[in-house]
């Protein structure tokens, strides 16, 4: 009897361990299914994750954790008789993330509030620091007094690169025909760059900006120097006080090419 009621816990003994093991070997097989793996696009806030797939461990930063873009001044400048270029500068203090665009749209209206243009552009967003964004050659029938300005942000992902300026740009006003801003840049990026515009600001007292200006740059290999320059149709009255120049590299391309 005694025998009998050993044998059969026995077997319960091995038919409980038979179970426990192969309900862990059907656990473990369908564990991805049944617990699966934080991902970035569950549509779920898990993981490490600060926002709804966002934020963490994936590169798409959340909106709270981004710098909104800013507008520091949007100004119409004359070029000849009812032509006008009109330039916004934005600053981006993000420093590792950036959007991947931003729509710049302007509204010039004149002294009395009515709207002489509207425009819009996509742009890359340089990250932290200002770039200018050039509207050239609007045909205006009235002077411009007022430039409104609306920025569309696309989504911000993160850079893995520590920021750095990626082309240094030496500038110099020609005081001799006081028209003329010429350029030298290299390439501190460590890459080859492809072909990028340089804008250029040319402020007065007070940082009140006077002019702008702008010229494309060709590819230029790394650790390559070269030169360019803006000349302007008509010579200023007085020199500026600042030149500035912003070269305009889009922080995705460079990304791409780490």
């Amino acid at each position: 009897m005694y025998e009998t009621m050993w044998a059969l816990k026995r077997r319960l003994i091995f038919l409980l361990t038979f179970i426990i093991l192969l309900t862990g070997i059907i656990l473990f097989t369908l564990k991805g299914v049944l617990f699966p793996e934080p991902r970035c696009d569950d549509g779920k806030k898990n993981g490490f994750e600060t926002g709804i797939d966002c934020g963490g461990s994936c590169s798409l930063r959340c909106t709270e954790d981004t710098i909104p873009l800013q507008v520091v001044w949007a100004k119409p400048f004359p070029v000849k008789e009812n032509i006008y270029d009109v330039a916004v500068l934005i600053s981006n203090k993000n420093r590792g993330s950036s959007p991947r665009s931003v729509a710049v749209e302007v509204t010039v209206l004149d002294g009395g509030g009515t709207v002489l243009y509207t425009k819009s552009a996509t742009v890359p967003a340089p990250r932290g620091t200002d770039f200018p964004v050039f509207f050239s050659n609007l045909r205006l029938q009235k002077k411009p007094v007022q430039v409104k300005v609306k920025l569309v942000e696309d989504k911000s992902y993160a850079l893995s690169e520590e920021e750095r300026v990626l082309v240094f740009v030496r500038s110099q006003f020609d005081a001799l025909s006081m028209r003329r801003v010429m350029l030298s840049l290299k390439n501190q990026s460590g890459l080859r760059l492809d072909a990028f515009p340089v804008r250029v600001v040319l402020y007065g007292s007070g940082e009140t900006p006077l002019a702008v200006g702008e010229t494309k740059v060709s590819a230029m290999n790394r650790d390559a120097e070269t030169t360019a320059e803006i000349v302007w149709p008509a010579p200023f009255a007085e020199a500026p006080v600042t030149v500035r120049a912003y070269p305009i590299i889009d922080p995705y391309k460079v990304e791409q090419r780490r």
